[in-house]
């Protein structure tokens, strides 16, 4: 029997269990996102602070329940589609009756002065021209004196999971916060997912519940995916124990390794568990590189099965698909809401693949309407040529002119593997040969799997 704990098993004495808030920081810059979060957590240490680009913004402030947040810092021009979008919801909060402070960072003057001819006037507007640190100091003990709470106040931070001492943020999302953990049960670190548990008409239907997340990865084992320990609830809160990986995602564990490191045998990896995850009758949906981690051993495993979808449902759900995963690496069909099967996965895993091997997301800067309408199918450089034909088979705009399973996939990627390194399959035998290729080095077995088989 799976470890769910109930509520009622678990009562909290005294006041409610709640979700405590967060900042959001909105931008497409890695290094002012994490400027930014710096000078949050001088005023704030506790709170969590969240991260998305301006194109993911809009599904974001959508979706998300605005007491979550004490505090918006937004970075954007009125180029895109997407900062047009994410003006209008933010709006639309500050006409709500309770809202989070919201900070807008504006590229011009004239930026500027648009903005305050609408409602946006009422936040805190300001040119990036003219951001220091001085600045941002100020404006935040500006709103940490508005606000009447600073540094430990108890509303920051995590929340209290009995059983668990919470020992600091890993990330978080629109509906939920993910920490490391001790976990008093099992005596080791774990991930703690927490999220408010509440009856959300508008997405109850097509988002799948953190009990029912859980119950997804009970029923694929831990082979492939992060392994679940226990399930519960408590007071208004429910919370998920997931096996922690201190290592962290592939972008990690690639940037912090040597220069040799086999970037081929991760995604071999990553296909593998893609393939015994569609055998179990699963679509994944969010295939990224934050939602795959490396265990100590090496081995890739995917997280994350929060929009995770039956392939027999998917199937017939056309204009029922919410647009939900990320921009820069969801499938076309799945930015349209069609129906899905596991060609879509297959899309997402060439748009990582990309990434893990050039470093760069496949469409830089694009609109959800481009994403809909598809683009050509990027080109490798002259030093990955030997790829292309995994990109070709992946990032194909139609399904029908991609891979059409993933033991396809596998199948190619070993063959043009042994092209790439130097390593030629022939029947149950590995040869290995000379190769001019400049990517020749890679001299580990590449067509072993790290543990994953």
């Amino acid at each position: 029997m799976s470890p769910v704990v109930r509520a009622a098993d678990k009562k909290q004495k005294g006041s409610r269990t709640t979700m405590k808030r967060c900042a959001l920081v909105i931008s497409d810059d890695p290094n002012l996102r994490e400027w930014i979060g710096g000078h949050i957590s001088t005023w704030w240490p506790k709170m969590l602070v969240e991260n998305t680009r301006l194109a993911s913004a809009p599904m974001y402030l959508d979706r998300a329940p605005m007491e979550r947040y004490r505090l918006i810092v937004v970075r954007m021009s009125f180029q895109s589609d997407a900062a047009i979008l994410t003006s209008i919801f933010l709006m639309r909060i500050l006409k709500l009756k309770s809202h989070p402070e919201i900070v807008v960072i504006t590229e011009s003057p004239e930026d500027l002065r648009l903005l305050k001819t609408t409602e946006l006037g009422k936040a805190c507007c300001l040119l990036a021209s003219s951001l220091t640190s001085a600045g941002m100091q100020k404006i935040l003990k500006d709103l940490a004196r508005r606000d009447g709470r600073t540094g430990g106040n108890p509303d920051d931070g995590a929340p209290n999971i009995p059983g668990y001492i919470i020992r600091d943020p890993i990330t978080g999302t629109f509906n939920a916060t993910l920490y490391r953990a001790f976990s008093e049960k099992l005596g080791c670190d774990v991930a703690l997912k927490i999220c408010e548990v509440k009856s959300d008409r508008k997405n109850a239907y097509r988002q799948p519940t953190l009990r029912q997340e859980y119950e997804v990865l009970r029923k694929l084992g831990g082979q492939f995916v992060a392994r679940a320990y226990e399930y519960g609830e408590v007071g208004d809160l429910g919370y998920m124990a997931l096996e922690y990986f201190p290592r962290g995602s592939i972008d990690r564990v690639i940037a912090e390794s040597h220069e040799g490191v086999s970037r081929l045998q991760y995604m071999l990896g990553v296909a593998k568990a893609l393939r015994e995850i569609h055998k179990a009758g699963f679509l994944h949906l969010d295939i990224k590189p934050n939602n795959v981690l490396i265990r100590e051993d090496g081995t890739p495993v995917l997280i994350d099965f929060g929009i995770s979808e039956r392939i027999v449902a998917a199937r017939y759900l056309e204009g029922q698909n919410s647009v939900m995963a990320s921009p820069y690496f969801m499938s076309p069909e799945q930015a349209r809401g069609e129906t899905l099967d596991e060609r879509s996965d297959i899309f997402s895993f060439g748009a990582l693949w990309y990434r893990v091997f050039t470093g760069r997301t496949h469409f830089n800067d694009r609109t959800l309407i481009e994403i809909q309408t598809g683009g050509a199918i990027p080109k490798l450089e002259p030093a990955l040529q030997h790829y292309q034909p995994i990109i070709d088979g992946t990032l194909a705009f139609s399904p029908d002119d991609r891979f059409p399973n993933a033991d396809v996939m596998i199948d190619k990627i070993e063959s043009y593997a042994g092209f790439a390194t130097g390593v030629r399959k022939i029947g149950k035998q590995f040869l290995r040969h000379r190769s001019d290729d400049s990517i020749a080095h890679h001299t580990l077995p590449l067509l072993q799997v790290i543990g994953a088989v």
